[in-house]
């Protein structure tokens, strides 16, 4: 799925700073009627993956399901 704008390194950044820096910058095309399944590689306060969710549904699929491979320890 494409950023919209520059994504950078979540990396270091408060649970704040990750949601201002996510919100909005992902894209979803061509989902439209299609079941989708979000893959994210690591999940720390699962932003990134409710941005992907959020982007598939404004993009009218449906996501039945996500899918971390890893999560980081709190």
């Amino acid at each position: 799925m494409p950023c919209t704008t520059l994504c950078r390194s979540q990396k270091g950044r408060s649970a704040l700073e990750r949601v201002e820096a996510t919100v909005g910058t992902l894209r979803a095309h061509g989902v439209a009627g299609h079941d989708v399944v979000v893959v994210d590689d690591v999940v720390t306060t699962g932003v990134t993956m409710a941005e992907a969710v959020r982007a598939v549904r404004a993009a009218g699929g449906r996501v039945v399901r996500c899918v971390a491979l890893a999560e980081v320890p709190e």
